[in-house]
This record gives C-alpha cells, sequence and structure tokens, in this order.
C-alpha cells in the first residue's frame, strides 16, 4: 500500500534548548562592563550581531554617540540586528503570512541590504540576508543567486552550501542541490543537518543506497534523534532491506514513543518483513495515536486487506478518506478492493 513517509525537506531548520527549572536561582549576573571607546563597543556590536544577539546589540547601540549611529556601517549592523528580531520562518513566501508591520519591514530591510550591496559587493553576510529575504518573499531564482554569491565568497560554510541546496530543491534541481549538500558536508563538523538533508536528496532521487551511509552519519552525530533513524529505515526500505529497516524503525520509535508516523512507517516495514501480527498491531496504535494520519489508515488497511479482512481494509479506507477526500492513494485503494469481480 502506501510507502513511509520519507524525510520532509525543509528550507532551514533550527534547534531551540531550554534551560532546566532549578528551584532556586543565584541573582542574575551584572552584565561586564562596556569599552570606553566608541570604537571597540561598534566591534562589541558586531559581534552580538554575528550571534544573533539582538539584544546585546541594542543595549550597545543606544550607548553610542549619534554620529556614530548614523555610520553607514553601524547602520548596516542595526539592519541585520532587526532582521533578526523579525524571526521570520525562512520558507518559501512566509512573509505573506506576517501581519502588514512585518512585511514592512522586510521591505525596509531589503532596500538598506541592497543599498550596503551597491558599495560592499563583497560582504557575504549581505548576500546571505538578500537571498533569505527572496526566500521569504518566493524569489526562488533571485535566492539562488545571492545564495551562488555566498558560496563564492564563503567556499567552506556549510550553512551557506545547506540553504543553498534547499532552494535548488524547491526548483526541483536535485542533482545541484546533491552537490550543494555533498559541500555541506565536507565542511559542517559535528552538525547532522546537512548529512540529513543529502540523504533526503539521494533518496528522492531514487539512490536509496548512497542515501543509507548519509542518513547513518546523521544517525551518528545525533544518535538521540528519531527522525535520523526512521529516515535511514526508510532508505533500507527502499533499497529492499525490510528486515534491517524495521531495526531502524524500532530505534527511531523507541525515542519517540507517540508519534505516529514513525509508528505507521514501523507498521509497513514488519508486514514488508512478514510480520504480519505485529503489523497490524503496530498500525492500531500508530491510528490511535494519529487518527488524522492518512498514510497510517492506508497502511494499516494494506496489512488488513492481505490478511483477508476486506471489510476491515475498506473501514480503514474510508476512515483516511474522511481524514482528506483528495487522497489519491486512498481512493485508488478503495476502488480496488469495493471493484466488482468479473
Amino acid at each position: 500500500m502506501r510507502a513511509p513517509t520519507f524525510l520532509a525537506i525543509l528550507l532551514f531548520s533550527s534547534a531551540s534548548f531550554a534551560q532546566a527549572a532549578s528551584p532556586s536561582r543565584a541573582p542574575p549576573a551584572r552584565p561586564p562592563p562596556l569599552p570606553r571607546s566608541a570604537e571597540a563597543r561598534v566591534e562589541l556590536a558586531r559581534q552580538r550581531v554575528a550571534a544573533d544577539d539582538t539584544n546585546g546589540f541594542e543595549a550597545i547601540f543606544r550607548t553610542l554617540p549619534r554620529r556614530i549611529q548614523s555610520r553607514p556601517d553601524v547602520q548596516w549592523l542595526a539592519t541585520r540586528a532587526q532582521w533578526t528580531t523579525l524571526s521570520l520562518a525562512i520558507e518559501p513566501g512566509s512573509v505573506r503570512q506576517e501581519p502588514p508591520a512585518a512585511q514592512a519591514s522586510v521591505e525596509t530591510i531589503a532596500r538598506a541590504t541592497a543599498s550596503w550591496l551597491a558599495t560592499h559587493a563583497d560582504d557575504a553576510d549581505a548576500w546571505m540576508l538578500t537571498a533569505r529575504i527572496h526566500v521569504v518573499r518566493a524569489q526562488l531564482d533571485d535566492a539562488l543567486a545571492a545564495y551562488q554569491r555566498v558560496t563564492q565568497l564563503r567556499p567552506r560554510d556549510p550553512v551557506a552550501w545547506n540553504d543553498r541546496a534547499m532552494v535548488e530543491v524547491a526548483l526541483r534541481r536535485l542533482p545541484s542541490a546533491e552537490q550543494s549538500l555533498v559541500s555541506a558536508t565536507q565542511w559542517s563538523g559535528a552538525d547532522a543537518t546537512p548529512h540529513a538533508n543529502l540523504g533526503a536528496v539521494r533518496l528522492a532521487r531514487g539512490d536509496a543506497a548512497r542515501a543509507i551511509p548519509a542518513f547513518e552519519r546523521a544517525a551518528e552525530l545525533e544518535p538521540t534523534r528519531a527522525q535520523h533513524h526512521a529516515d535511514l529505515g526508510s532508505a533500507r526500505l527502499a533499497a529492499g532491506d525490510a528486515r534491517v529497516a524495521v531495526a531502524d524503525y524500532r530505534r527511531a520509535s523507541a525515542l519517540a514513543p507517540q508519534d505516529g508516523v514513525i509508528l505507521s512507517n514501523l507498521g509497513y516495514a514488519l508486514s514488508m518483513a512478514g510480520q504480519s501480527d505485529e503489523a497490524l498491531v503496530t498500525l492500531r496504535r500508530a491510528v490511535a495515536i494519529s487518527p488524522r494520519g492518512v498514510g497510517g489508515w492506508d497502511n494499516l488497511a494494506g496489512v488488513l486487506a492481505r490478511s483477508g479482512d476486506t471489510r476491515g481494509a475498506i473501514d480503514a479506507l474510508n476512515h483516511a478518506l474522511a481524514v482528506d477526500p483528495t487522497d489519491a492513494r486512498a481512493r485508488a485503494h478503495l476502488d480496488a478492493l469495493t471493484r466488482p469481480a468479473h
């Protein structure tokens, strides 16, 4: 029936870290005194912007004399800080979902960035910001051109290569995306993201054998992230090794036991490995956890149909179509089960 849900390639990804709560907190440390020299403070502000520390930048900016604040290089730092403050999702057309004030801010930032580039054409940070502005405006060809400029200026920047690849994916230029991700993995150190994306692109290109080592590397770098093990299972299943895929999905499910998609894929792999009874139990758990997961119902229908429970398979497919009446696979499978025999 339905093949597993593979990794959804996002244009960009980010991680957030939560601090553990403490019953007693020490009083906040007093921030270190700012440098006395205005130029030293400008340099400190530049470091804060590079670290996306907007609050730190604003605190320093307010202490600068007006003649320093109005300098083009300091104004450019303020533009970059303003972009960070917006916290936009870097996805095609995402700015359209923002309130008018945020949309206006993006246009102001775009004009300021273009003005800066007019006299600083080799500023890779400005090209990176330009690329991201084009992405949120859904101007993907322009975004790709800007990312190409970034990777020319910073050929060892894994973030630039990864982000360039994600735009190439959105433009359906998968061979180019794969090459960009190979470059990203060369410089990414302990960051698993480019490896996971490389595996996803190779899988999308039908090259499961070469997707497997990329997903293995991602899982090695982030062993507690369930999605990496699930993606590895998907690649092994696509390569025809259902037995090993089951082991990968089990690891993923142990790390994320309430993830209905992973459970659905585990059930599918179990059915392909000939373990129909466990597959049925697993898929019933999957649809109980994620009743709006069309893939889970479709996979459940496949196992029920193969076991001879046609009525149960039809009910499962009707559940799938109640969630999404436009799902072509579920509709085709239902038609096949209900078509009169000749």
